[in-house]
This record gives C-alpha cells, structure tokens and sequence, in this order.
C-alpha cells in the first residue's frame, strides 16, 4: 500500500486495530526442543489441544472436597442452586493475580494450587470454578473469549494468540448453558459484564468446538430509574429527596464502588447521577447486594440551581440541562467505523 492516508479517530468508533486493514500471520511449522511441531489445522484441533492441557490441571484435592462440602450446606441439592453458590464463593474469595510465563499465558496453574494460593488470573480462576463444580456433579467448560471495549474481533485462524485474551466458563444446567465470568466481583450468576457480550467465543472441549458468539443483554436489561422529588426555593435551588435504582450495566459499576471502593456513598452517588451543582446530603438506603440483579439507593439532595431567571421570566431547567448526556452529538458526515458504546473507558 502506498500513499496511506493518515488514520484518524472517528467519535464512539472502534479502534485502530479494528479500523484498518490488517493481515494476521502464524508459523505453519517449527522446531522446539529438536521436535516438529505444526499450527492447529482449525478452530477444533485448537480447542482440543487446550483441553488436554487443562485436564491436566484440574485434578481435585481432599481439601477442595471439603471446601465444596461446606459452601454447599444447606444449598438446595439442584445444579443451578449448586453452580450459583460455588461461583459467587470463586468471585469472592479468589482474587485475580496474573502470573504467566511461557505456556502460562494460555495455560492455567494447576486448581490445587490456586485453592491453596486463593488467588489465581481468568484462566486459572475458571478451570478452578470448573473443578469445584465437577466434584458437585455439575458440568462445566472453560471457554475463551475476546474481552472488549465495545466492538468484539473475529475469529481469525487457529493460534494461541489471534484471537482472544480473556477466559471464562461455560456451565451446562438442565436445559441451558450459561456463560459465566468468575473474574467479576458483582455480576450475577448466569449474566456477563458487558465487555463479554456479543463476543467470539471457543469452548475448551473433549472434542473440540467451534467459534461461536457470547448472548447480548437488552436495553430493559440494563435501565436506569431515578426520582427526584424537591422544593424549589426563590433563590433557585432546591432541596429533596431522590430514590436511584439500577439495573444491569448500568448498575454495576455503581455496586463495585459501593462495594470496593474507599468513597462514600455520598461522593459515588454524586459521581454517578454527573449533575451540574449537585450535593447529597445523605443516602439513608442502601440495597446493593453483592450479586442482585438490581441496585436502589434513596436519600437527600441539594442542587444549587434549577431556575433560569432572566428580567421578566424565571423557567425551571430541563433535566437534560441538568443532567447532560455523555453520548456526544455525531457529526452529519457518513461515519466510516461503527459507533461503539465503549462500556470499559467510562
């Protein structure tokens, strides 16, 4: 190619290496240690090779056996029930620590030592759920994924490296397979965080398997509802009371602050509802459970001012005016990339 024109950075547009044109190269054969080795021929042979290497480390311990034994009191004896609770305690309790040398990177440390260690990155925390799931009779297969920011790759040829860099876990119940992700630390069971979804996905399998897409919530999966109820003083501002409930993507970074982060609840509300002037002068309810589907908070709040006063007219602002939207205006010009909801940058 000559005379390539410079690239340039479209609004909410996918990135750079998803724009341009690329070509995607792999060794067909080489020599390691003496011996002849060779490409996967496909996307099964890859998927197959994967699984031999992850059976290897996923032999349980008499400790694991206990450890599932006590997680599991008093759990209904359902394998939904089951898988539920044994991946709300691997999101918990395993934190994610990568340490990866040669074959690490797509290769897991061994379920034992992760259980020992109780920490562990995606691949090793998956292949661990999956052994704790195995010794409560419930099936499961670590799957690969390609975690995005908002537009998913492709599958492009069988290699180690091409096409994905996440691990999460496939678990089969009566009925269905859900995908779940045991790096998260508040997505509910049998939901994915939205930079797993519309993504290539390849199933660790006996046989192997083909690529194949993750499912994608709805827009009511993911809805926001937020009441303010206030008193508008004659100097323009106001004081009342706001009820904030969430569900979805919307609700989950919201919930892993209140989870994890050192802010008050106070300053995470404010941050979250980004309006012009705003104090929240308490939140008296909290119900953000870990692993609930939804969150509401409710409390009290004062904005500086809701009235537009100019001689002769006082207008009450619109709540676009206070609560402008983070989705900019597009320009008119035919766009060149999809626009991309890039979920991870905000």
């Amino acid at each position: 190619a000559t005379d390539t024109p410079m690239w340039k950075t479209e609004v909410w547009g996918g990135s750079f290496g998803y724009d341009v044109p690329h070509i995607a190269v792999r060794l067909k054969k080489w020599k390691e240690n003496g011996k002849d080795e060779s490409a996967f021929a496909s996307a099964t042979a890859l998927s197959q090779w994967l699984y031999g290497e992850y059976q290897n480390k996923s032999a349980p311990s008499a400790d694991m056996k206990d450890l599932v034994a006590a997680v599991l009191k008093g759990v209904p004896d359902e394998p939904r029930a089951k898988a539920k609770k044994l991946y709300e305690w691997a999101c918990e309790e395993v934190q994610y620590c990568a340490i990866e040398i040669g074959y690490g990177g797509w290769v897991p440390h061994a379920a034992q030592d992760v259980h020992s260690n109780r920490y562990g990155d995606c691949k090793d925390k998956a292949n661990y759920l999956r052994a704790l799931l195995d010794i409560a009779g419930v099936k499961s297969h670590p799957t690969l994924i390609d975690s995005h920011s908002g537009l998913a790759r492709e599958f492009e040829m069988p290699a180690l490296g091409a096409n994905f860099n996440h691990a999460i876990l496939a678990v089969e119940l009566p009925g269905e397979t859900l995908l779940v992700d045991p790096t998260e630390r508040a997505v509910p069971f049998g939901q994915l965080p939205p930079r797993d979804q519309d993504s290539t996905v390849l199933a660790i399998a006996p046989n192997g398997a083909e690529p194949g897409k993750s499912p994608v919530s709805t827009a009511e999966d993911n809805a926001n509802d937020i009441q303010l109820t206030a008193d508008v003083k004659t100097d323009g501002s106001a004081t009342g009371t706001f009820v904030l409930r969430a569900k979805g993507a919307n609700a989950l970074g919201l919930k892993q602050s209140l989870l994890l982060s050192e802010d008050k609840p106070s300053e995470l509300v404010k941050k979250w509802l980004h309006m012009a002037g705003l104090k929240i002068n308490s939140v008296d309810k909290i119900d953000a459970a870990p692993f609930a589907e939804a969150i509401e908070l409710k409390g009290t709040f004062t904005l500086r001012n809701v009235l537009a006063v100019v001689p002769g007219s006082t207008t009450l602002l619109r709540m676009e005016e206070l609560m402008p939207s983070n989705v900019p205006v597009l320009p008119d010009d035919p766009r060149r990339t999809p626009f991309v909801r890039q979920w991870l940058n905000k």
